[in-house]
């Protein structure tokens, strides 16, 4: 899907003009900085309670970490049309 149907395809499903788009697009990218925020500090919070961690602990607490913050959004958007 190029950008021009993907934004035609967003502008029909929620019924807005450009400026509904813009501010659609600004609120998920907000969404994408607070995520990663949370993300970064439930990882951090688990490190320091171990009182430290290899990398490799480090990356497989991440993985864990956002596998709970994305899993739900995963699941929901597995049977969505926009391919």
């Amino acid at each position: 899907m190029n950008d021009a149907t993907l934004s035609a395809y967003i502008r029909r499903t929620f019924e807005v003009d450009d400026e509904g788009l813009r501010r659609i697009a600004l609120f998920v990218l907000a969404h994408v900085l607070v995520d990663t925020r949370l993300i970064a500090l439930a990882l951090f919070k688990r490190v320091s309670e171990r009182g430290g961690a290899s990398l490799a602990t480090v990356q497989a607490l991440s993985d864990e970490v956002s596998e709970r913050t994305f899993h739900s959004a995963s699941r929901a958007s597995a049977g969505s049309p926009v391919q």
